[in-house]
């Protein structure tokens, strides 16, 4: 039963084929007859005969109005218009007008037989008319496609010309009202059209073969119901009679049916092409998105997430719905949340138009994945922004082997220069042995070229205690197994004793020195000899690195809760993009300038792990060309007096050192300058 009625609906609808369905056009045909003849004859024997020119002048409205809205349709669709269309349309115009004089006219003096007269040589006349375009529409006659103004003016003047050229020369055309029916003109004037409009069925018919055009399918129907019109037309006998009624009837089912044609045609059947090709591209698009290789999101102005992928699911661990229910920040890890913003207020702002950026997503197990992220914007037609589109890839195993490429980079430069530092002094001392074992042969013995030799066989000793220092208590460090000698002592009084201690050294190399601090006094917990360690690096790097007659100044600023310690130079400076690696255990910032004056590479590093093991930190701050200054970061607080980590001195251990034991750590430290 639900069947036959889905059978029995579709019969009223045109299937897009290139060929006419005869036997639905039948059906149609038949059933617009039966439902037009039984409406036809209720209206003639009821509410016709009282009020002929009310109902009359409804109906003539009804098909004006028709007319005028097919003819807005093909308006404002005219570019995409077909050309069948836009005759039919700006055609309609025109018999829109010519039907409102004839409205008119009969309104104006229904009783007047000459006023009837004119009023039907004008419904003739526009029947006529409608005859022509409709042949001609069908024909393809024209094959120009006027600019649509063009095509407004031409028509409207011709329906000027005929318009007012009917009222002024009524009396060049015969009579088509008598009062007894229709006159032998009219007659002549229906077969006319009848033959116009067959002519016109036989051309439609022919041309569904090679193209498909809805309105060709209904505008074949719409002859099809003008046909009996124009018979009807000549077999009224008076303006009440069932022929003239069910000719009325018949004409407002014909002007519908080209009115459908027409509207499904410019309207609706471009809009679902449209929409069926937005539906296939959306249907792509999620295909696309769904089975992309990579993670695909898009992400709302807020970084509420509106949807996902698999591949993002695979990524990130999580399943659809626990991502849908989060925002970017929720997996992005705390320190590349900013960049993040960042670049998401870029693209709002248009600075940008797309980023690509490295970052890190914590993954719902809780490990790090490291994520190569590609962003844009969408916006509406008015550029408003609607959301952003994110694509990720997961980097990680790629990020591993770059950094483990990296390391085994800086390891392999870190080995090779140990080698340099420790072939160096070795090579200086065998050289210096040698000939201090020819002076003695040759007995070519001179106090001062001995002491020279032995003087360099110190330096280089030095040198060589310095770096084995350095790799041991770097190696301990690393294993866990470093510890400091705490003790309470004056913070203030051992950097300015380490300080004083190399002033003169400092003084030699033609460089400046000076001290400053704004506390007298500070005692904190420290290991001191590691404190005399971090400065002494500190302090040889600023001669190391500073021009001739340069200043390098040392400063304490003491508050409640830090002390901070500044050694400061106005020297060849740091590189910005070097100063992240000068902390780095393999790492050099410029191999040319350490080999000027020799140098392992990790007593900064050392230094930081030094500093860290105190509780502290280290930064530096540095422009290339001006200098830099190293800021030390102490905490002041002091520990209890039973603290079993605390030694029982309560006074450095550097200043109980002997001038001796002093110069020697001076020596060893500063044995990177030659002399």
């Amino acid at each position: 039963m639900g069947m036959n009625i889905i059978k029995f609906k579709n019969m009223f609808i045109w299937s897009d084929s290139k060929h006419l369905n005869i036997t639905e056009v039948l059906f149609k045909y038949l059933l617009i007859l039966i439902i037009s003849s039984i409406i036809s004859y209720a209206l003639s024997h009821s509410i016709w005969k009282k009020d002929v020119v009310f109902i009359h002048s409804i109906l003539e409205l009804m098909c004006i109005f028709v007319s005028m809205t097919a003819f807005a349709v093909v308006w404002y669709t005219y570019e995409s218009n077909p050309q069948e269309n836009i005759i039919i349309g700006f055609g309609f115009l025109m018999i829109g007008v010519i039907n409102a004089h004839h409205t008119y006219y009969f309104i104006q003096n229904f009783n007047s037989v000459n006023a009837i007269d004119l009023s039907l040589k004008y419904s003739v006349l526009g029947r006529l008319a409608e005859s022509v375009i409709l042949l001609i529409s069908s024909g393809k006659a024209l094959h120009i496609k006027l600019n649509k103004w063009l095509a407004l003016l031409a028509t409207a003047a011709s329906t000027i010309v005929i318009s007012f050229g009917m009222s002024l020369s009524t009396e060049l055309f015969p009579k088509l009202y008598s009062g007894n029916g229709a006159t032998i003109a009219r007659i002549i004037c229906e077969y006319t059209m009848v033959i116009i409009s067959i002519l016109t069925l036989i051309i439609l018919y022919k041309n569904f073969d090679r193209k498909s055009i809805i309105t060709n399918k209904f505008v074949f129907l719409a002859i099809l119901v003008a046909i009996p019109t124009e018979l009807c037309f000549t077999l009224f006998k008076n303006l009440t009679s069932f022929q003239y009624v069910l000719a009325h009837t018949f004409k407002v089912i014909y002007y519908f049916l080209l009115f459908k044609g027409i509207f499904i045609s410019a309207v609706t059947y471009p809009y679902r092409k449209m929409e069926n090709a937005y539906n296939q591209s959306e249907e792509k698009f999620r295909g696309a998105f769904e089975h992309a290789a990579t993670g695909m999101a898009i992400v709302g102005l807020d970084g509420g997430i509106f949807k996902v992928n698999r591949a993002l699911c695979e990524i990130t661990g999580y399943c659809e719905e626990e991502l849908l229910n989060k925002s970017f920040k929720d997996i992005t890890k705390e320190e590349d949340c900013e960049a993040h913003s960042k670049f998401s207020r870029q693209l709002l702002e248009g600075k940008i138009q797309r980023c690509h950026m490295e970052s890190r997503y914590i993954h719902k197990d809780g490990y790090q994945i490291w994520i190569l992220l590609s962003g844009s914007l969408v916006r509406d037609n008015h550029g408003t922004p609607l959301y952003f589109i994110a694509q990720i890839q997961n980097i990680t195993e790629i990020k591993n082997a770059h950094e483990a490429l990296e390391n085994d980079k800086l390891k392999t430069d870190f080995f090779a220069n140990i080698s340099h530092e420790l072939r160096t002094p070795v090579n200086i001392i065998m050289s210096s042995a040698q000939l201090i074992a020819l002076y003695l042969k040759d007995r070519l013995v001179e106090d001062d070229k001995l002491k020279k030799q032995l003087k360099t066989l110190k330096q280089n000793s030095y040198r060589l205690i310095r770096l084995i220092n350095n790799l041991i208590d770097s190696t301990k460090i690393d294993a866990g197994f470093y510890s400091l000698q705490l003790q309470k002592c004056d913070i203030v009084n051992v950097i300015e004793n380490i300080t004083s201690s190399v002033a003169e050294y400092i003084k030699s190399k033609g460089l400046e020195v000076e001290f400053n601090t704004n506390a007298a006094e500070k005692n904190i917990i420290c290991d001191p000899e590691k404190i005399e360690r971090i400065m002494m690096n500190l302090l040889s790097n600023a001669v190391k690195f500073s021009c001739a007659k340069g200043k390098i100044a040392v400063n304490i600023y003491v508050n409640k809760d830090f002390v901070v310690i500044s050694v400061k130079d106005n020297g060849i400076g740091i590189e910005k993009d070097k100063l992240e690696m000068i902390f780095e255990k393999f790492g050099q910032i410029d191999k040319s300038l350490t080999r000027n004056h020799g140098g392992s590479g990790i007593g900064l590093s050392l230094t930081k792990e030094l500093v860290n093991l105190h509780g502290g930190n280290i930064e530096v701050l540095s422009e290339f060309g001006y200098g830099s200054e190293f800021l030390i970061t102490l905490p002041s607080g002091v520990a209890e007096e039973n603290n079993d980590c605390i030694g029982q001195k309560n006074i450095s251990t550097f200043n109980e050192s002997t001038e001796e034991n002093r110069i020697e750590r001076i020596n060893i430290e500063f044995s990177d300058l030659y002399l």
